[in-house]
């Protein structure tokens, strides 16, 4: 934890920007995989339809916010 709100100083960090955007801000996004990260299988279940041509179809229970 960063109890003392340092803010890093390495040469080997990109610097921080006085403000960033969310992706959609900058590029239209297609698809969007919920969770941190999604899970294994709905990204290869996702690539696969979209590979073959076929709307990708995110099962319920990914999709639900409960």
């Amino acid at each position: 934890a960063n109890t003392g709100h340092i803010i890093p100083n390495d040469p080997e960090l990109p610097c921080l920007l006085d403000k960033v955007y969310p992706c959609q801000e900058i590029v239209r996004i297609d698809y969007y995989l919920p969770g941190c990260p999604p899970r294994a299988d709905l990204i290869w279940e996702t690539l696969v339809s979209l590979i073959s041509g076929k709307p990708a179809e995110l099962p319920y229970e990914v999709i639900k916010f409960d």
